[in-house]
């Protein structure tokens, strides 16, 4: 985060440069830069060749946006770094430190927009895990419920030739999918923007049906009755054995995990309401909804629920 905020990571992108040269560039401290190119060094994420310093192949990330890069989610993190110093507060509080992302869609879109598009590079990298994990072949058409940045949609059309993504977002929301979908140079066609509701029945989309629906990585930013309103959503728009995709980090009754214990952390301190949803709540949400054939499927630190329509 540092050697990013210094410029230091850009500096080092290029042709090797000395040291004397990076602190110039930088406008940062002559031993601040000589300590910070030490660790950074020490880590492997800088290299050396006689007196000039360059990004390795294993820092290179750092500098390249996008799902194959690092430079948004440093960027995203540093936020994240913040509110983890301020935990203490959440705590007395009992309130999340960052308002709900709708409002700072509102208030701050460039901040908004870059960090739902660093959320949608997170999303890139568990896309090419997802996708095949779903077994959405024969489907016609998904609802991608609180789609982002479209990461999903465009994976989920590259594997499906006669697939059509309906990405369902909050009214703030939809002009930040919009552009990146455009940006992707996506069809659209296949890939389009619509705005909901998740946590009323048929999304608030007038009727429309769908062949399956995703959920992704949307109810752990929700309190209980939330998430449980947005299951029932989602499941709501399929027609005859329609698929129910639910994606997220879970937690099971009793279990103490620490990755999971920390994430629900994150989720309370980051938003009002956030927190990790057990397993068991979604298995009932879903039976609830009428649907079956329930199967979960790990993918590293996330799960995977599938459910169809019966019939």
């Amino acid at each position: 985060m540092a050697a990013e905020r210094v410029g230091l990571v850009d500096a080092l992108a290029g042709p090797g440069m000395t040291a004397d040269e990076l602190v110039a560039a930088t406008g940062a401290s002559a031993r601040g830069v000589e300590v910070l190119l030490g660790s950074l060094s020490a880590l492997g994420i800088v290299e050396r060749e006689a007196d000039e310093y360059r990004l390795s192949a294993k820092g290179a990330p750092l500098a390249l946006p996008g799902p194959d890069g690092l430079d948004r989610l440093i960027r995203k993190e540093a936020v994240f770094y913040g509110l983890w110093g301020r935990l203490d507060a959440a705590v007395a509080s009992g309130d999340a430190l960052l308002a709900p992302f709708a409002e700072r869609a509102r208030s701050d879109p460039p901040a908004a927009e870059a960090f739902l598009l660093a959320l949608n590079d997170l999303a890139g990298r568990v896309a090419p895990d997802l996708v095949p994990a779903a077994h959405l072949d024969g489907v016609r058409t998904l609802a991608d419920v609180g789609g982002g940045g479209a990461a999903y949609a465009l994976a989920f059309t590259r594997a499906h030739a006669a697939l059509e993504v309906t990405i369902v977002e909050q009214p703030a929301v939809v002009p930040i999918s919009e552009r990146a979908v455009a940006a992707a140079g996506a069809d659209g066609r296949r890939v389009r923007v619509l705005a909901g509701d998740a946590t009323r029945p048929g999304l608030g989309l007038g009727g429309a049906r769908f062949d399956a629906a995703l959920v992704s990585h949307v109810i752990h930013d929700m309190d209980r009755a939330t998430a449980h309103a947005t299951i029932l959503g989602a499941a709501s728009v399929l027609g005859p054995r329609g698929v129910l995709l639910v994606h997220d980090v879970f937690r099971e009754r009793g279990a103490a995990d620490p990755g999971v214990a920390l994430f629900d952390v994150m989720m309370f301190v980051e938003n009002p309401g956030g927190m990790t949803h057990s397993l068991a709540d979604v298995r009932a949400w879903i039976a609830e909804a009428g649907l079956g054939a329930v199967e979960e499927r790990e993918l590293g630190f996330s799960t995977l629920v599938r459910a169809e329509v019966p019939g």
